[in-house]
């Protein structure tokens, strides 16, 4: 057996187990402010049940402002998870998540897949790109609103991932802590943008939105 197929054998059997973990950085551009905000996002499975499930915490490091903004405990499904990065039987036309994702390309082994979803009068599309590992190396989520404007464009880029190589380790921001009690400076504009978008993120299929842009918010003091 060539190590090709070795390496295509090993992938059959990848599980996941207490210590598993994505590293992503994100990025979301607010487009009509011309503002971004930049994350590190942490998800680190802390469990796994006899119920087919799992437990993973989910830890936002603000880069902006050198805080952790949000981490908390996330329970998904061990065979198809809804919410974790990782997408199993990666060539399928479709995977089933929170957000059902539909196969639109398959080009020499990388695979783009495509979801959208609908909020009153809001769209969210959300792209995955992905190999055969089945963690996604790239995640674009955007936001459309009623008018057809496009109101924010979300990146997330595989920083690390001990999925496929176990002895992978993270590399999170140093002397990060917690924003209890820590008041963050932004501009009136960015802040009333958040105002008035948040809540279309409120859904347990974009618990990472809800974080990340409901931990800024929460700590944010105008100027």
């Amino acid at each position: 057996m060539n190590p090709f197929s070795l390496f295509t054998l090993a992938l059959l059997f990848i599980s996941l187990y207490p210590g598993t973990y994505v590293e992503y950085k994100v990025e979301v551009h607010f487009l009509q402010l011309n503002q971004t905000l930049t994350e590190v996002l942490f998800e680190n499975i802390t469990k796994v049940y006899n119920n087919d499930t799992f437990s993973y915490n989910l830890t936002v490091y603000a880069l902006n402002y050198s805080m952790i903004v949000g981490s908390g405990i996330v329970y998904d499904n061990l065979t198809c998870p809804s919410s974790f990065f990782y997408l199993p039987k990666v060539g399928n036309s479709t995977i089933n998540r929170e957000v059902p994702l539909t196969l639109i390309s398959a080009n020499n082994g990388t695979y783009i897949y495509m979801g959208r979803q609908y909020i009153d009068y809001v769209e969210i599309e959300y792209f995955y790109y992905v190999n055969s590992s089945g963690v996604p190396y790239k995640i674009v989520i955007l936001q459309i609103g009623e008018n057809g404007e496009p109101v924010s464009n979300t990146t997330y880029t595989l920083i690390a991932s001990n999925i496929i190589n176990h002895e992978k380790v993270p590399i999170l921001p140093k002397g990060f802590k917690f924003a209890k009690g820590i008041k963050v400076s932004l501009s009136s504009s960015i802040n009333d943008s958040l105002n008035q978008t948040v809540g279309s993120y409120i859904l347990p299929f974009t618990i990472i939105f809800a974080v990340v842009l409901l931990g800024v918010r929460k700590f944010a003091k105008k100027i």
